[in-house]
């Protein structure tokens, strides 16, 4: 036992230590290499000593021989040296080249297309399924992968979800219902939305005794109940001198109904806050700002952008011109002289390059279906959130519609948090403290991360708005859709048939941005599976899961805790294909004519799925105690004979 222990312990130890893997480049990327230096340092210093430790046993033990067992032991000694480092390394590359060998006489194909789990990916190089597709068919693949929907965002819509679902329940709304009761009644029309650069240039406060570096002007963004959306942007700055501020503050995103708040502190006292509807500043704004009497307030200026991209390149770039507050008012006047400016007592010829009045457009193709007096059409919601511009997507999430809703965006969030499991970010869910998990995500650089979750990406509108069941999973009633959408379940303008051919899009748009950028930004799936693990029964999911194998994708895998995993193994034990579910039998139909053997369809699925779960099974561990029962049993013949 004591031989076994000595022998097994170091080398369990070393084995750890010498275990290396792909991995991504973190942000600290010095730090990621002092851990791989002192990791490789740690194998180094513990293999020397153990081999070290060997080295003496065995000069011990030859110490000890008689004189006429010692050419036995040099024998044995020697052929072992000879067979470790010379006859087993010939006979592996022997047999290795001989299979080489019969699977190119035998396959052919193989000398220039390499086996599928080789994971090479060659063919995604050099084929262009564009050109084998229709262009209608091509179009709507590319516009389906456009659709990407950012963390930000999935934080905003669920802070909205309770004032357009008032019944919302996290622990029963399923994500059916949530489709059913908000996301399409909120997709009916594209969202006006805006990028601000906030500059408050200077304050005059009626406070005496204060210095003027106490000041503080916070800048919050709020919906209509009053509510702090962090994830819209803000923060707070400083005054330099003479209550004088000089840096400039982001807001993302803005709709047209929600209200920019300002507020200013001196110290540790509030002098009160002021708030702006977003609409206001539509246009641009420059103007004084009253807080609390007419013996204190601020000037501020507002400038509109597009999108965020082209508000912090202006925010490097812009030049802003200092404004006096010699103007107070009561109340926030117009400038008659230039729509959207407010009069503060600076010409507005001088402004003319400081404060740029924007016009904004949507795409044109939007606009011409949103110019039809009667028409009522509809859009993705990821569509809507996005203002009708493209955002590509970076993570595709496979998920079954009859999960809790809350479980589903938890099982994001913890993608993004890197978490194992997501029971932890579904129970802040629940508490609704989007507050705490948006500071998290932030921290991690997570929020702009956008990921295609099918609910909020496909154009419901396009497909089962029209004909809803009578109530939802809870028993409130679901009204019916009156847009004027044409409905397409099949053919070239269905939005539920490509999720395939969108992966492969998507993979190989990612590949070619990443080359060109240097980046290793890649496609990646995550799979958000149920508590009672019924995403292994949807035909849809099962047929995305075997598609992001096929295409050699990382795939994440989250489960609510690690105690589930024994429903997961009574789940893959019966798992088929054939049982497995669809809204539409003509889906289950689709799937099942591209697998030419359900049973081998049936195998794989399973292995996959145990490969994936491998961390939650308590595989490395189950290997482990065989190896060390092994040689204890070893031990114990050795002693015996």
């Amino acid at each position: 036992m004591v031989s076994v222990c000595l022998n097994v312990v170091p080398r369990s130890f070393m084995y750890r230590l010498a275990r290396r893997s792909f991995t991504k480049r973190d942000e600290n990327v010095r730090k990621q290499q002092c851990q791989r230096w002192c990791k490789d340092m740690a194998f180094w210093t513990v293999s020397f000593a153990f081999s070290a430790f060997h080295l003496l046993l065995i000069t011990a033990f030859l110490a000890n021989l008689g004189e006429e067992h010692e050419w036995k032991w040099f024998i044995s000694f020697s052929v072992v040296i000879i067979r470790k480092l010379l006859i087993v390394p010939v006979l592996a590359c022997f047999f290795s080249g001989a299979i080489t060998l019969t699977a190119a006489l035998a396959r052919p194909e193989f000398r220039t297309t390499p086996p599928k789990k080789l994971a090479l990916d060659l063919d995604l190089l050099d084929e262009d399924p564009s050109q084998e597709q229709d262009a209608a068919w091509a179009e709507k693949v590319e516009e389906l992968a456009m659709r990407g929907i950012t963390i930000r965002q999935l934080l905003d819509f669920y802070a909205t979800l309770p004032s357009m679902m008032p019944h919302f329940d996290p622990d029963e709304s399923t994500t059916h219902d949530v489709v059913r009761q908000a996301i399409i009644p909120m997709s009916l029309q594209i969202w006006s939305l805006r990028s601000f650069v906030v500059r408050v240039h200077s304050a005059k406060c009626s406070k005496r005794g204060t210095r003027s570096s106490d000041g503080l002007c916070v800048v919050k963004v709020l919906d209509k109940e009053l509510q702090h959306k962090p994830w819209r942007g803000g923060g707070q700055t400083v005054a330099s001198e003479q209550l004088v501020w000089e840096e400039e503050i982001l807001l993302e995103d803005v709709a047209k109904q929600e209200i920019i708040q300002f507020g200013l502190w001196m110290g540790q006292e509030s002098l009160g806050e002021v708030q702006l509807k977003a609409c206001v500043c539509w246009q641009g704004f420059y103007g004084s700002l009253t807080i609390k009497d007419e013996e204190t307030f601020f000037c501020v200026s507002v400038r509109p952008y597009d999108s965020v991209h082209e508000a912090r390149a202006a925010m490097s770039s812009s030049m802003w011109i200092p404004a006096p507050c010699g103007a107070r008012s009561s109340s926030i006047l117009r400038s008659s002289s230039r729509p959207g400016l407010l009069d503060s007592g600076v010409d507005a010829e001088r402004l003319e390059g400081v404060l740029e009045v924007r016009r904004f457009s949507t795409s044109s193709k939007l606009t011409e279906r949103r110019r039809g007096e009667d028409s009522k059409p509809g859009f993705a919601y990821a569509t809507c959130a996005n203002g009708g511009h493209g955002r590509l997507a970076q993570k595709m999430v496979t998920h079954a519609w009859g999960n809790k809703f809350s479980h589903l965006l938890g099982a994001v969030l913890a993608d993004a948090l890197q978490d194992a499991t997501y029971d932890g970010v579904s129970r802040i869910l629940k508490q609704g403290d989007t507050v705490s998990l948006f500071n998290k995500l932030q921290s991690k650089g997570k929020l702009d991360v956008p990921y295609w979750i099918c609910a909020l990406c496909v154009n419901q509108h396009a497909g089962i708005c029209a004909r809803p069941p009578p109530t939802d999973s809870t028993g409130h009633a679901i009204a019916p859709c009156e847009c004027t959408t044409a409905k397409h379940f099949d053919g070239a303008l269905s939005e539920m048939n490509k999720f395939d051919d969108m992966m492969i899009f998507l993979k190989r748009t990612l590949r070619q941005e990443a080359r060109e950028n240097h980046s290793d930004v890649q496609l990646e799936q995550v799979v958000a599976i149920d508590v009672d693990f019924n995403l292994l029964t949807r035909v849809w999911c099962v047929a995305e899961l075997v598609a992001a194998r096929d295409l050699h994708l990382h795939q994440a895998v989250q489960i609510h805790s690690a105690a589930r995993r024994n429903s997961c193994l009574d789940k893959l034990q019966i798992l088929d294909v054939r049982e497995a579910n669809a809204s539409f039998p003509a889906d289950k139909d689709l799937v099942l004519s591209k697998i030419d053997d359900v049973d081998d369809f049936n195998l794989s699925l399973q292995d996959l799925m145990l490969h994936r779960l491998q961390s939650f099974l308590h595989g490395n561990e189950v290997r482990a105690a065989a190896n060390i029962c092994d040689d204890v049993v070893l031990g114990l013949l050795t002693v015996v004979l």
